[in-house]
């Protein structure tokens, strides 16, 4: 949900994905065998994942699991090239969730998921994962009373695979199928990205309210819709100021929209709804989710002013009640139209 530097890859950009998964009831022995952790990890996630850290947080008494996170390594070839600042976001992001999920007294079982994506690395690529691993490892154990620590291999995996079979839904094959799908639905009902006027600003904002607090699945029009709209600076913060205007439970329903929205909707616009979502995230308490959206986002572009503000507002620790009164305080006209009536 963190030696030489790795190539270039904005602070505020992260180049690493990174996500929080909290667990349903269940401990791990310290002797449990490696296959058994990593079902555990599959299970959880929903997914096995590649090329990654993953961070399986425990009570050191009960050895109950708290929490599992995964932070992406580096990958050539990828978006994370443009930033030269990429160590210092790695490890930023590393460091966070490592202050969020690991609470004394605490264990931890840290695993290095090889590259099953690309399995034929080139050396700059294994050097640069090797020193990161070496630096996860470390501030992983600078937090806990007591470290576990694997390196997962391809036939790791494929007994684990070969265990569970369909039992992971959220592999990603079937997530890449899922989302075909859903291009098809878009395809299918000739979905037109909607025109936004100023005629039809005030509706649309109302709209997208509505869809983001509401019940079921999200529509191939309706993600249209929240996509455009939130890509409109007026409607995006006059969107904030609404939802930060109601209740904390308006908040928690619209980042579970707002986080399905973001998966499923094109590129260009998933910095607007990451960045809207890594603020409701941040506002109810989530800290470690809130950076991993914002991270979404300045993956995407990272100039966005507003993503840039909040990366550096999360990392600075700033007071989230203070940072919402202060936004409040501010006339709703002034989010809509810019300027004071």
């Amino acid at each position: 949900q963190s030696g030489s530097s790795p190539p270039a890859n904005s602070a505020p950009m992260t180049p690493a994905r990174s996500a929080r998964q909290p667990v349903a009831m269940t401990s791990l022995k310290p002797t449990a065998p490696l296959h058994t952790v990593l079902t555990t990890v599959a299970q959880n996630l929903k997914f096995h994942p590649s090329n990654a850290i993953v961070v399986i947080a425990m009570d050191n008494r009960s050895m109950t699991v708290r929490c599992i996170w995964r932070i992406d390594l580096w990958t050539s070839g990828g978006a994370n090239e443009a930033n030269g600042d990429w160590r210092d976001v790695w490890l930023a992001a590393l460091q966070h969730a490592c202050e969020q999920t690991l609470t004394s007294p605490a264990r931890a079982i840290v695993l290095r998921y090889p590259d099953t994506d690309h399995p034929d690395v080139s050396t700059p690529e294994t050097s640069v994962n090797a020193h990161l691993w070496r630096i996860a490892q470390d501030t992983v154990d600078a937090y806990v009373d007591h470290l576990e620590t694997h390196i997962v291999s391809d036939k790791d995996l494929a007994v684990v695979r070969e265990k569970l079979g369909p039992m992971v839904a959220g592999d990603r094959e079937e997530l890449e199928r899922e989302l075909a799908a859903r291009n098809d639905a878009y395809r299918a009902e000739q979905i037109e990205i909607p025109v936004i006027t100023p005629a039809n600003t005030d509706a649309v904002i109302h709209q997208i309210r509505q869809i983001l607090l509401a019940e079921g699945p999200i529509r191939p029009h309706d993600l249209a819709l929240v996509s455009a709209g939130l890509s409109h600076i007026a409607m995006r913060d006059t969107v904030i100021h609404d939802l930060l205007a109601s209740n904390p439970l308006c908040w928690s329903i619209a980042s579970e929209r707002l986080a399905e929205i973001t998966r499923l909707t094109w590129p260009q616009a998933r910095v607007a709804t990451a960045t809207v979502l890594a603020i409701l995230r941040w506002q109810s308490g989530d800290d470690v989710r809130a950076g991993i959206a914002i991270n979404v986002a300045l993956q995407h572009d990272c100039q966005y002013a507003l993503a840039a503000l909040i990366w550096q507002v999360l990392r600075c620790g700033l007071n989230r009640h203070m940072w919402r009164r202060d936004l409040l305080a501010i006339d709703r006209h002034t989010f809509r139209y810019g300027s004071r009536p």
